[in-house]
């Protein structure tokens, strides 16, 4: 009976001290500060990152004097979030921000699957909100944590809500995701200024678009492309080519016995430095018909250049530091590749014989001529070359690698830019 008593005591002994005694620790139990949200659902997105031994933060505290191990474990500094996009692989975060830069919403969900849950929610919201859907926009940005967004996002996505613009696209410094949100922010402001008859800044807005594409991390759209160059012909068409615009230009007055030979003679004798064509003084005065004693003529002060992207395949003429004119181009097929390289615009021939080296010239019309109604050849450091701007007789080649080595154009588009780029005009060839 005494074994039986002393037993009894024991249990009862043990029950005491394990109903009074600590908890267990609730890491140790299995349960984890991830399991549930602030709002009592299943966490879909990373809370704030939590300072350590900060109360309320999700994350038990490390006690003092714990080990090295334990402390290495709790969750970094609110200063290093874990929104940033080191956690996506640079590839998808780099697809991603090209769907942004010229997809539609579903494609920029799409894209951003492969991201961290509240990096594509970002960007979900940001491209609903460039639709113009700012209900759904403001719903999916209300999920984000405010503090762990990246401050430029942050406010790029603002701007998208309220509907507020920005200034240009390709700041020094952007990430691809920045780049895109601008240029996603910069299309829209285009096509707004566009439909308001606002054409110098439409102009510039889809300028600047093009710039930014053509300069951009990841690949070019040519569907952006072409739905931005036909927005810049819109604008341009109201602004840079209308005598009545406020462009950069001097104003000249026809004299008696006047052609436009004799006016642009006149003109570069007193700007030497000057790259002029009777083309181009008749495509800004938009002219027709005879020149009149006393009619005023407006001449583009604007240096002209020409950009050609080999990559994209598209070609910029510019007045300054504007885009004037975009076109599609052909390149050189592999093995005849067009060179990179510095180049000047030079003789510049209407309905041009095509000759190989060692062959008999092949006359304009010939079958076996390729190169269309229009050639402007290239110098390169003061020396002709055998490279040049040209039309075609095969429209399918335009987009593709598909020339000996010269820049191709549709022959409309060739004819357009023989009238307005100068003898002399500097040519950047580039990828």
């Amino acid at each position: 009976m005494r074994a039986l008593a002393l037993l009894m005591i024991v249990v009862a002994a043990f029950l005491v001290v394990r109903w009074l005694g600590p908890a267990p620790d609730p890491v140790e139990a299995g349960e984890t500060a991830m399991e549930a949200t602030a709002d009592g659902q299943g966490a879909s997105f990373l809370p704030p990152p939590a300072r350590p031994g900060e109360a309320g933060s999700g994350s038990p505290a490390t006690p003092a004097g714990a080990p090295a191990a334990a402390a290495s474990e709790a969750p970094p500094p609110a200063e290093a979030p874990a929104f940033l996009p080191s956690r996506a692989s640079a590839a998808g975060e780099l697809e991603a921000a090209r769907a942004l830069a010229h997809g539609t919403p579903a494609e920029v969900q799409a894209a951003a699957g492969g991201l961290a849950p509240e990096r594509a929610l970002l960007l979900e919201a940001f491209a609903w909100a460039v639709a113009g859907e700012r209900q759904m926009a403001h719903a999916l940005a209300a999920k984000l944590e405010r503090d762990e967004v990246p401050e430029r996002e942050r406010a790029l996505l603002q701007a998208a809500l309220e509907g507020k613009s920005v200034v240009a696209a390709g700041a020094a410094g952007a990430t691809p995701t920045e780049l895109a949100m601008e240029m996603a922010l910069l299309a829209r402001e285009a096509q707004a200024a566009l439909a308001a008859r606002e054409y110098p800044a439409a102009a510039q807005a889809f300028s600047s678009l093009l710039v930014a594409e053509l300069e951009a991390p990841f690949e070019p759209d040519a569907a952006a492309l072409a739905r931005w160059t036909e927005g810049l012909d819109q604008a341009q068409l109201e602004y840079r080519w209308n005598p009545r615009a406020p462009w950069p230009g001097v104003e000249v007055s026809v004299e008696s016995g006047d052609s436009l030979i004799s006016i642009r003679k006149r003109y570069l004798a007193t700007r030497p430095e000057a790259r002029l064509c009777t083309g181009l003084i008749e495509r800004s005065n938009r002219l027709s018909g005879v020149l009149q004693p006393g009619q005023k003529l407006r001449i583009p002060s604007s240096p002209v250049r020409v950009v050609v992207d080999l990559e994209a395949r598209w070609l910029l003429y510019f007045l300054g530091e504007e885009v004037a004119a975009a076109w599609p181009v052909g390149i050189g097929r592999p093995g005849e590749d067009t060179p990179p390289g510095e180049y000047t615009a030079i003789e510049k021939t209407e309905r041009p014989s095509w000759m190989k080296v060692g062959q008999e010239p092949i006359p304009f019309g010939d079958p076996r001529n390729p190169l269309g109604t229009r050639w402007i050849g290239w110098a390169h450091q003061g020396g002709k070359t055998t490279y040049g701007f040209h039309g075609t007789k095969d429209p399918g080649s335009i987009g593709r690698a598909d020339s000996d080595g010269c820049v191709r154009l549709l022959n409309e588009d060739v004819e357009e830019l023989f009238q307005i780029l100068p003898e002399g005009a500097p040519i950047q060839v580039r990828w």
